[in-house]
């Protein structure tokens, strides 16, 4: 029963991985006169009166996203081939449920770095003595959706592998043979 959790919530972190990374809300510009502007890993969107305008980001280094296209895409990579791991086993080989799990874990880990470091980004910009106290007034930065659907998935992956990869692998559940054959 373990296993199957630990799987569920794996893949369900795993969706959640690729949904952070195409969603473009990681960081959201609202200004004073109701103009946002959502920004993401690959595209940028502006949303004036429920009029949404988007497109892709011509410049692989736009404000330094470089680092979070890598660390993002490794999670998603790596919580693939977590799930491929676990997909080719057999229900008695407990190591490979300990290897996916902890492949898992991995990509919870690369992606709660990639989010999390985001977010600093972010609450650090708020916190800027440089930026002009009438901008502050007029502009205002907030964590998108993206980042939220980022830390969840990423709790789901790190947990999930946790228990996966802690659960009794030891008995088989779909045996052709019985496991014990003093019975018959």
């Amino acid at each position: 029963m373990a296993t199957v959790i630990g799987m569920l919530m794996s893949v369900l972190g795993w969706l959640g991985a690729i949904a952070c990374a195409g969603i473009p809300m990681w960081l959201v510009t609202t200004t004073a006169v109701g103009v946002s502007t959502w920004y993401g890993l690959w595209m940028s969107c502006i949303v004036i009166i429920n009029q949404r305008s988007c497109g892709f980001n011509d410049d692989l280094f736009l404000q330094g996203t470089l680092k979070f296209k890598v660390l993002t895409i490794s999670a998603v990579v790596v919580a693939t081939l977590g799930l491929f791991i676990s997909l080719f086993e057999s229900c008695s080989e407990r190591k490979l449920h300990r290897c996916s799990g902890v492949t898992f874990a991995i990509a919870g880990l690369i992606l709660a770095i990639s989010v999390s470091w985001f977010a600093i980004l972010i609450k650090q910009s708020f916190n800027n003595p440089v930026v002009d106290l009438m901008a502050s007034f007029v502009m205002q930065n907030d964590f998108g959706a993206s980042l939220y659907v980022g830390w969840a998935a990423a709790a789901l992956l790190l947990f999930g592998g946790i228990v996966l990869s802690a659960s009794n692998n030891n008995q088989v559940i779909f045996s052709p043979q019985p496991t014990n054959p003093q019975q018959f």
